[in-house]
């Protein structure tokens, strides 16, 4: 069970690149007696991996499938080629403050967003050289609010803990006397969390706020956006500090860094 355990962590975490997914594929099958009657196709899109038929497997990539659709995490779709994919340009520091003043934001605001992503990327880093199992609380008021204030959030108009949500941003000024729902909702993580929350469990959130528009998970670094179209959450955009792109690896239609972070800003 650990091998399974350990393959499933390693998709989710981030497979990238055509190269991690044919290792991928390679450490989900370890220890298979025969090799499948076709091959497999793997992808990461909004739920998390696709995959084909295979004929005569052993227990061990049975144990990853279960894994993975116990957590209700999978949904089956067609298989893709990889060659179909692009590679997305990286994003860099002139991207992002071009991309910022032309949404008309300040330049010293957009100054500001870059400044502090790299100390988050600093940050982050030595966490996990020093601290890799640093604390879920800690990542969220170290590194996740410090984003959030440069993306134009005040303080007011930020909860943490809101009803057992981890954190609320609202459209006004919080004010307990009043009744208010988050515009925005944040589910944070620690680094060897996952993002994926299935599908029900955001759709709950639909439900029990209907004035929210965006759901997102992170885990300081990896920012996981879905949008509210017409009372659905819908997985809109993927970034990943440390590698910052354009859009997703394996989604082209998912946005990337600077759709996502302007998304989840408050200049809009």
């Amino acid at each position: 069970m650990r091998l399974a355990t350990e393959t499933v962590k390693n998709m989710e975490e981030g497979i990238r690149d055509s190269s991690s997914l044919r290792s991928a594929y390679n450490n989900a099958l370890l220890g298979l007696s025969k090799p499948p009657a076709m091959p497999v196709v793997l992808t990461l899109p909004h739920a998390m991996i696709g995959y084909s038929t295979m004929s005569k497997v052993d227990k061990n990539y049975n144990e990853v499938k279960e894994i993975i659709n116990k957590e209700n995490l999978i949904e089956l779709k067609p298989k893709r080629n990889l060659s179909d994919l692009k590679i997305p340009n990286q994003v860099d520091e002139s991207k992002i403050k071009d991309f910022l003043i032309n949404k008309g934001i300040r330049i010293n605001d957009a100054i500001n967003i870059v400044n502090t992503i790299n100390c988050i990327i600093i940050l982050i880093k030595w966490y996990k050289e020093n601290d890799p199992n640093v604390l879920e609380y800690e990542l969220r008021t170290f590194v996740v609010i410090p984003f959030l204030l440069s993306l134009g959030w005040s303080e007011q108009k930020i909860k943490l803990e809101y009803n057992k949500i981890d954190i609320a941003l609202f459209n006004n000024t919080y004010n307990s006397k009043e009744k208010q729902e988050p515009k925005i909702i944040i589910e944070t993580k620690t680094f060897d969390d996952g993002l994926y929350f299935a599908q029900n469990q955001i759709q709950n959130y639909v439900n029990n706020y209907n004035d929210c528009q965006i759901f997102v998970t992170t885990n300081g670094y990896r920012y996981n956006i879905f949008k509210n179209v017409e009372n659905e959450f819908i997985r809109y955009s993927y970034f990943n500090l440390l590698d910052m792109r354009e859009f997703d690896y394996l989604d082209n239609s998912i946005k990337g860094m600077l759709e996502g972070m302007y998304e989840i800003s408050n200049f809009k």
